[in-house]
């Protein structure tokens, strides 16, 4: 199979020499949305696994993108977000945009953003001036360092956290790149893959670091960096694959105004 990819107006499009093979009949796709504007967005800080909700213009930019969702793509076979609130509610108001309220959603913790360790709470001036330009720069930039870790027991300990009451005793109090992608890879693999298989329109929602993690899992990567993906607020990509699961299409679609 011979493909080449081409930078089209913002939209990847692989182009297969197989063309009878370029869509399985099942036409599986997924769609990854970020989530609206939180309160930690807002504040310029680092959330991490920190629980912020979402602002009152986020949860409207989540409802308008459920409706450019439903015109762009159609319906939605299932649900998957993040254990945090600000993916969870962005979720719920998309599949009220959607026309699709009562469709199942799955929360699971492994697309969580990345941990931030001790650096969450604070803005990007706060650790530097705490923790060096040098420490910050390696944290956003390196693929295999972690932040300064969380105190244990503390309110950036999720293994201390009821929520996670399920899972606790192995939960990062601090990630790296590659610690946030082994996670989505697993996730992928465990929940994504077969509604793919079976050709349905699967839904993520999360955030822009863990989303960034799933599209090095679905350009199968093997460098050790995240691809670039631009995803603001609400942000919605949506993939086409083939029947072998190789990504066929990307396209950008616009769910805000501006």
């Amino acid at each position: 199979m011979v493909c080449r990819r081409t930078l089209l107006y913002g939209r990847f499009v692989v182009r297969d020499d197989n063309s009878s093979r370029a869509n399985g009949p099942a036409a599986a796709s997924l769609v990854i949305v970020r989530h609206g504007e939180s309160e930690g967005n807002a504040a310029g800080r680092f959330s991490g696994w920190r629980d912020v909700p979402l602002t009152a213009a986020g949860s409207a930019q989540a409802r308008a993108a459920g409706e450019a969702l439903r015109d762009a793509v159609g319906n939605v076979d299932v649900a998957f977000c993040s254990r945090l609130q600000r993916a969870r509610v962005t979720a719920e108001q998309l599949c009220h945009g959607l026309g699709q309220p009562e469709l199942e959603r799955t929360s699971d913790w492994r697309l969580n953003e990345r941990h931030c360790g001790a650096f969450q709470g604070k803005t990007k001036d706060a650790v530097r001036d705490e923790y060096g330009e040098d420490a910050l720069r390696a944290f956003r930039r390196k693929w295999h360092v972690r932040p300064s870790q969380a105190q244990s027991g503390s309110v950036d300990d999720p293994n201390a956290d009821a929520a996670y009451a399920d899972v606790a005793g192995s939960l990062p109090c601090g990630e790296s790149v590659a610690d946030l992608v082994v996670r989505v890879q697993q996730f992928y693999r465990e929940h994504v893959v077969a509604h793919l298989q079976a050709g349905r329109c699967v839904l993520v929602v999360a955030h822009a670091i863990s989303l960034r993690a799933l599209a090095y899992v679905l350009d199968g990567a093997d460098d050790e960096a995240l691809p670039v993906l631009r995803l603001g607020n609400a942000d919605a990509r949506h993939y086409r694959f083939d029947v072998d699961l190789n990504v066929t299409q990307v396209r950008a679609i616009r769910t805000t105004a501006g």
